[in-house]
């Protein structure tokens, strides 16, 4: 089995967008394994697809090759990049998707994808995923250097994820994602709240109030709402056996705020 190429993209399974990725992949490195991360984020958001992203990579073996395509500007001048970072490759455009990437690997080495002679013969203004990105990433799973993609790019776009604000006793962050669950995910991360006594924290969001943070979704009752540390790593809140997403109806963006006393 070759080397591993994973698909991060907004396109759904609906349409045969998936499959052209994946045939253009297997047609230049048929030997290489694909994973599917997601297909389902949100058209164009790239703040979702940066966390689902940065929280799937680091569980893949070292050499993994990591294909994101959500692109809101194809076929303009923005740039396609190839990035070394925790000893994986990214390849995505060049519009703040790998943000998350790039604070967790400050060492990583970017390249601007400009080697034509690796594109697929035409190239459609309109889907650069799968003329572009698909085939660079299977010459990479048959041995290209990095260097060979394109020079080294200092100007890329690190990215605006939001970071929490953290002041005194309080953490101020914000609902940035809804998983299928309903699960509210913040940008709130158990770093951010080690300076606390996580039995004293206080949760609010919106107009709703959760009074500590829970260690699983069986720690309270059915129905009840909760916050507790995700699998990723960071603040989500919950409603055991239901949605707290349709419970609360909170758009992206809403201010999660904590308060706690100092655990030091």
């Amino acid at each position: 089995m070759g080397r591993i190429i994973t698909l991060t993209t907004d396109f759904g399974t609906h349409d045969g967008y998936v499959a052209s990725l994946r045939g253009v992949i297997l047609s230049i490195a048929g030997d290489c394994q694909i994973v599917d991360i997601t297909h389902e984020v949100e058209p164009q958001n790239i703040r979702q697809a940066a966390i689902l992203l940065s929280i799937a990579a680091p569980y893949f073996p070292p050499g993994t090759i990591h294909v994101a395509v959500v692109d809101p500007g194809v076929g303009t001048d923005r740039a396609i990049l190839a990035v070394q970072a925790g000893g994986q490759i990214y390849i995505a455009p060049d519009n703040g998707l790998l943000a998350v990437i790039f604070e967790r690997n400050v060492n990583s080495v970017v390249h601007k994808v400009e080697n034509r002679s690796l594109f697929l013969p035409q190239v459609s203004r309109t889907f650069h995923g799968r003329d572009i990105m698909a085939p660079v990433a299977a010459h990479l799973a048959q041995g290209i250097a990095l260097e060979d993609i394109g020079p080294r790019f200092d100007g890329y776009q690190r990215g605006l994820f939001p970071h929490p604000v953290i002041t005194g006793n309080s953490v101020k962050g914000q609902i940035i994602y809804r998983d299928r669950f309903g699960n509210l995910f913040t940008n709130i991360s158990n770093d951010d709240l080690r300076q606390f006594d996580l039995v004293s924290l206080h949760v609010r969001a919106g107009y709703t109030k959760i009074e500590r943070l829970s260690q699983s979704y069986s720690d309270v009752e059915k129905g009840e709402l909760l916050c507790l540390i995700g699998s990723g790593g960071y603040l989500e809140i919950a409603l055991r056996e239901g949605s707290a997403a349709e419970k609360l109806r909170f758009p992206l963006g809403t201010e999660v705020e904590i308060t706690g006393t100092s655990a030091i």
